[in-house]
């Protein structure tokens, strides 16, 4: 009777956990539960006011597809430990990579995406890695919290649920990352420690290990903080043991021999870190990250309370006022028992040191984690991450400090614990600590989780473009390998596009996504084909592509930042389309393909019309003022010099200008490579500006070594603007009547996709609500406009819904003049020189086909 008594208990405990472990999943990641079988979260913060898109980029996408690839090998439809689907150079058995994959997580997930897709096998594998941490949790607690204690169960439940309230663990979990699922396992490393240590048992260090073993295969942070933790949890739970401190030389070794299978896996996971280190020889890690790059991932500390706070990681760092009021009553808790202990007999008969100095040390560590994750904005400059990085190796390979977070929700539920413990040798009535505790944990469930609103990636079956290569290689009988543009180092988020869209349609890629670059790959296909996304490609190139195997080029236009080319996509996709050696396939949205030929064909006519855009819309371009007055003094400057440059690699300069808008003064203006001692054609050229602002033009110049050609201007003048331009396109030509500028939408900066007419020209940018993100998502020309001043009017041309509130801005030197609804057309006075801007802003409310803007000179 008493073992199905047990059973009973057992079972209705892990009916709470899981029905706990589906709360805290609503709550912090709504609307997921709305999309569980259609999409997966990308984000814990929603800027955007539609709560689900299509296909979002990001790390979610990285880690779906290593998640599908396991499946792929366990389905055998992939070499096992094999990744042939990225940075694929031609051979399918140099991409043998042992790694675990994110097991066991990514087990789950093939369990469950197999019969019901990939958003229901990504979203349950999340779903359990929630409640496997609370499982962990609760019984780390519950031992901590006085094993015959009746409450503490209660007390164990509330702490294991408010520690996994912790915003690091959606932040993770929502953004994709593998921290998140790993955070699950830290507390049960922590329990095995526990159970070796004070009840001197071998399964506690064979669970301990086992666990730290899975913890590498799900996130190497959360291995190795896990790892560097053990020594400080043994020290913890030993403080809490039988006879402590005088455990003797039999206690001593109970303890050693509970730990000896931690031991075991420990000595393990220091040959595995080695083999690990061995495998970046080649990488951009090799020798660990840089302070500077530790720097630009360092979190604001005013972000711990509020994750608004501008500032890189700020939500990542965040634990919000509801975790901070408990760790501070914790402390208060821990710090009163302290004195209580001090003063008072009865609690010093009652009470063991080792319990006080566990809940000090625990406090202690908090803070210590805490100061850590500020990285280089930590006291004195982050002192403590320096010290960190010099006595503890490994460290310096840890990109974001803030990852040391992974520790926060363990360390909180022990520390939630034992303050609870303390209070209970005071507060003898039944019941009055659990209704406290389960009133605290539905305060810090409000307070943490309201802030926080998921948006959904949507995902889509199988794209268009991608399938037509896989089909044209099929007709060739070749595998299919494609080059994707923009091409990116290798850590770019764009690329996890890319990813998806390979993964489902069996598509091998040259390029991929990954945090960490080899040098093979940045030296054979980013550096040697990275111009191909300003759509140039040379016979040197076409054989390169050749040798790899390449069959196609595929081109994601919605998917081109400014820092990708000097100009806006629409050059780039014109490029693709009229080259002799490609031969277009399909166009999905905003994804076209092209196959790669062996010999040159001839342009149709439609084709050769698209070979030039209206206008070069260029991304380089500065705009200085100084306390609000347009230009800044050359001689007033520091080295009284002026410098701006373009990365231009492998890209033929000679029918590039820098130009140079001036008054007052005299203007040097040198182009060509940074360093004087380096090789290559420059530009020199003297000018004298008047009293009205005017614009000079010298010829770009060649690259140096960094592969950026440069412009530096030196003189008494005074200089507003600097823009990387076409020769034929440093300003908008009027039209013949010289009354009308005609603004394309195809060649500004813009999201969506491009539309052609029946004829083959470019006719509009369309604009979806649920595929483009709502928000400015369309700008240029970043050009001044021909003819003088005047007053003018613009409108915008294309098709709409007459109740849509999408809105544009007219900016003149990049400050606003006019703006208004899509519907209306505006009107404002020309200088004659400044450069002109026109930024839509999409209300991602109906679709939207926007042809151009016309802008009209007043008769």
């Amino acid at each position: 009777m008493t073992g199905a008594r047990k059973a009973l208990n057992g079972l209705g405990l892990a009916v709470v956990l899981i029905a706990a472990a589906t709360v805290l999943y609503t709550s912090f990641l709504w609307p997921a539960p709305q999309y569980y079988f259609s999409g997966i979260p990308y984000t814990a913060y929603n800027s955007d006011k539609q709560e689900a898109r299509m296909l979002v980029q990001g790390d979610h996408l990285q880690l779906l597809y290593h998640f599908s690839l396991a499946r792929e090998m366990l389905n055998g439809d992939v070499p096992l430990f094999h990744n042939i689907y990225e940075f694929n150079l031609g051979d399918d058995s140099a991409r043998r990579i042992v790694n675990p994959y994110y097991i066991p997580y990514s087990l789950a997930f093939a369990g469950a995406s197999l019969p019901l897709g990939d958003a229901f096998g990504w979203n349950t594998a999340q779903l359990l890695s929630v409640a496997v941490g609370l499982f962990f949790l609760y019984f780390l607690a519950r031992s901590f919290a006085g094993r015959d204690d009746p409450e503490a169960g209660v007390i164990a439940f509330c702490a294991a649920f408010i520690a996994s309230c912790a915003p690091y663990l959606w932040v993770t979990l929502a953004g994709g990352s593998p921290t998140g699922y790993g955070m699950s396992l830290v507390p049960g490393v922590v329990l095995g420690v526990d159970i070796a240590v004070r009840d001197g048992k071998a399964r506690g260090g064979l669970l301990s290990g086992v666990i730290l073993l899975l913890c590498y295969t799900t996130d190497l942070h959360c291995f190795f903080f896990a790892a560097m933790s053990l020594p400080f949890w043994c020290v913890v739970s030993w403080c809490l043991s039988e006879n402590w401190p005088k455990n003797g030389v039999r206690g001593y070794l109970k303890i050693f021999l509970g730990l000896l299978p931690l031991i075991f896996c420990g000595v393990l996971a220091i040959l595995i870190a080695a083999w690990l280190r061995s495998n970046y020889a080649t990488t951009n890690v090799s020798s660990g990250r840089t302070f500077h790059e530790v720097a630009l991932n360092s979190p604001p500390a005013a972000s711990l309370l509020d994750p608004f706070v501008p500032g890189h990681f700020s939500q990542h760092f965040s634990i919000g006022p509801g975790i901070a009021v408990v760790i501070a009553v914790c402390a208060l808790v821990i710090l009163a028992f302290l004195l209580l202990m001090t003063f008072s007999r009865f609690d010093r008969d009652r009470a063991s040191p080792g319990m006080w100095l566990s809940g000090f040390l625990i406090a202690f560590a908090i803070v210590v984690v805490i100061v850590l994750a500020l990285g280089t904005n930590g006291p004195k400059g982050g002192i403590a991450l320096r010290a960190a990085r010099k006595l503890i190796p490994p460290y310096s390979m840890i990109r974001q400090p803030v990852k040391i977070f992974c520790l926060l929700p363990t360390l909180i539920a022990v520390f939630y614990a034992l303050a609870f413990r303390c209070l209970r040798r005071r507060v003898s009535h039944q019941g009055t600590i659990s209704a406290c505790s389960l009133l605290i944990c539905g305060m810090v469930l409000f307070s943490s989780s309201s802030p926080m609103s998921a948006g959904i990636s949507i995902l889509p079956e199988a794209n268009s473009a991608y399938a037509a290569v896989v089909e044209d290689a099929a007709k060739s009988k070749v595998a299919p390998r494609a080059l994707v543009v923009p091409i990116w180092p290798g850590d770019s988020a764009w690329s996890s596009l890319y990813e998806y869209h390979a993964m489902q349609n069996g598509l091998r890629m040259l390029n991929g996504y990954s945090p960490v670059k080899t040098s093979n790959y940045v030296e054979q296909v980013f550096h040697k084909l990275e111009t191909v996304a300003h759509g140039q490609l040379d016979d040197s190139q076409l054989v390169a592509l050749r040798d790899f195997g390449v069959t196609a080029i595929i081109f994601h236009e919605d998917a081109f930042p400014e820092k990708v080319a000097p100009f806006h996509s629409s050059v780039a996709l014109r490029r693709l389309i009229t080259h002799p050696r490609l031969k277009f396939l399909e166009q999905d949205r905003a994804v076209w393909s092209f196959a790669l030929l062996y010999e040159p064909r001839e342009l149709t006519p439609e084709e050769q019309k698209l070979s030039e855009p209206m206008f070069y819309c260029p991304a380089r371009w500065y705009h200085f003022e100084k306390d609000g007055v347009e230009g800044v003094v050359l001689s007033s400057i520091p080295n009284s010099e002026l410098a701006a440059n373009v990365r231009m690699p492998g890209s033929n300069l000679s029918n590039c200008v820098w130009s140079v808008r001036a008054k007052n003064g005299s203007l040097v203006l040198r182009t060509g490579p940074r360093d004087a001692a380096e090789p290559g054609r420059r530009g020199k050229a003297e000018f004298n500006a008047g009293e009205d602002w005017t614009w000079f033009t010298v010829p770009s110049g060649d690259t140096g070594a960094d592969m950026r050609t440069w412009l530096v201007a030196e003189g008494d003048a005074s200089v507003s603007d600097v823009s990387f331009m076409k020769p034929e396109s440093t300003e908008i030509p009027a039209s013949s009547s010289g009354r009308h500028y005609l603004l394309p939408a195809t060649d500004m900066f813009h999201a969506g996709y491009t539309k052609r007419d029946a004829g083959g020209a470019f006719h509009s940018v369309n604009f979806e609500p649920g595929f483009e993100p709502s928000g400015e998502i369309a700008y240029g020309p970043n050009l001044p406009l021909a003819g003088g001043p005047g007053r003018l009017s613009i409108r915008a041309i294309g098709k709409w819904e007459s109740a849509d509130s999408s809105t544009y801005r007219v900016l003149l030197g990049g400050k606003e003049v006019v703006s208004g609804g899509i519907n209306e057309k505006l009107e404002f006075d020309y200088d004659g020189s400044s450069v002109l801007t026109i930024r839509m802003n999409y209300s991602a409310e109906s679709r939207v086909c926007l042809r151009s803007f016309l802008v009209s000179r007043a008769q």
